[in-house]
């Protein structure tokens, strides 16, 4: 009977808490515990939960350190800040920043011609506080090297007759690090697991790794968008299956009683993919409306007409066509990140190099010279410690170098 009376009395305290909540009384929830929140609203059952605002705020956060990790290409993209949309950038930081209304939102998504239905709801607004917002400086990084990809993501995506907005997704996916990697290890533009990208055709070895090829990776995820529309005929439930897979997908679906509407079968999908397909409405509407937003690209130093491409049928080492160009290594290996080790094998498969527009005819002119001084790089060395004899005396460790190399006896 106690435990009863307790029971009561504490629920009584919960509801009246939940009252000061609702008439908006001060109350601190950083103070309260997680399993404190999540009893509580379960007694008083709010309509959010604490779950999902818990999941909301995660996923939030992983999709924005996609972002950051824009960071790691500073110094390798060398962003153009003499272009007059640089300047306009780096004063809109300083300047106002535009806030907009629900119906505003809404009005300027009706506007967007687009084959994928682009809805406005909470959830989308979660993303666009966080691109047109919270991540401005990070977005106008992510617009400027869209001019390097998006040209060649249109071409295919044309050619393979599939909505252009799909252009959008990889900024969800790898905010266009071409180098970038999940911490699940998907990698590339489009953040193509291992398994996957041998299902379409990504070869992976110890030099290369097609997942990182911007050309060969948005060919694969064209043939997975196609390959999954063929199953669902609806491109929502596409974006979600390309996050958590088709079998997450049918889970949900049979979960919601056969429904195809992605917000109809949104609570049966993983937490991450609840909020995967608003990210890219709300990525889609924050593209088309930058300006609205005061945000401009940072232009990195080059685009994607100022860079041309060489089949290569020799081995190339980086460091020899840096020296030999006058160009940075580490704007060769950004514009070549399939190259895992700054080296094109020797092999009797062709390879693409790509390098500035400027620098094709001085590359052709010392072909010769450099093929002839590139050398594999230096292959490892494993450092072992050797079994020490049971009744040895000495306190010195010794070691054994094994190499890798054939070439040593």
């Amino acid at each position: 009977m106690r435990l009863v009376v307790n029971y009561f009395g504490t629920l009584l305290k919960f509801k009246s808490l939940n009252y000061q909540i609702q008439t908006k009384r001060m109350i601190s929830f950083k103070k309260l515990s997680a399993p404190f929140l999540i009893f509580f609203f379960c007694l008083t059952g709010v309509n959010k939960s604490v779950a999902q605002v818990i999941d909301s705020t995660q996923n939030i956060t992983a999709i924005s350190s996609m972002l950051d990790s824009l960071v790691t290409l500073n110094h390798v993209v060398r962003f153009n800040c003499l272009d007059a949309n640089c300047f306009n950038a780096s004063m809109s930081n300083t300047g106002v920043i535009p806030y907009f209304s629900d119906q505003e939102y809404i009005d300027r998504m009706s506007k967007i011609s687009c084959p994928i239905p682009l809805s406005y709801n909470r959830y989308v607004k979660d993303f666009i506080d966080l691109y047109a917002y919270k991540r401005r400086a990070l977005t106008q990084r992510v617009m400027g090297l869209s001019n390097l990809y998006f040209p060649m993501y249109e071409e295919i995506l044309d050619k393979e007759g599939l909505p252009l907005e799909f252009k959008y997704l990889s900024i969800i996916e790898s905010a266009l690090n071409p180098v970038a990697v999940s911490r699940v290890g998907a990698t590339g533009l489009w953040q193509f697991m291992y398994s996957t990208g041998i299902l379409y055709d990504l070869k992976v070895n110890s030099y290369t790794d097609d997942r990182r090829d911007p050309v060969k990776s948005t060919y694969a995820a064209c043939k997975y968008f196609k390959d999954m529309y063929s199953i669902y005929g609806d491109w929502l439930l596409v974006i979600a299956s390309y996050n958590c897979g088709a079998g997450n997908v049918n889970k949900a679906i049979k979960r919601s009683g056969g429904k195809k509407n992605f917000w109809e079968i949104m609570q049966f999908l993983p937490a991450e993919t609840r909020s995967y397909v608003p990210a890219f409405i709300a990525v889609a509407y924050v593209m088309n409306y930058s300006r609205e937003h005061n945000l401009y690209p940072i232009t990195p130093a080059y685009s994607y007409f100022q860079v041309d491409t060489i089949n290569v049928t020799k081995q190339v080492n980086f460091n020899v066509l840096a020296s030999q160009i006058d160009l940075p290594l580490d704007v060769i290996s950004f514009l070549n990140p399939i190259y895992k080790k700054n080296y094109i094998p020797d092999t009797e498969e062709s390879y693409t190099l790509r390098l500035p527009t400027n620098k094709i005819a001085l590359y052709m002119a010392k072909e010769e010279q450099i093929l002839a001084l590139s050398t594999p790089p230096p292959k490892p060395i494993l450092i072992v410690k050797a079994p020490q004899p049971a009744d040895t005396t000495s306190s010195d460790s010794t070691l054994a170098v094994i190499s890798t190399d054939s070439s040593v006896n």
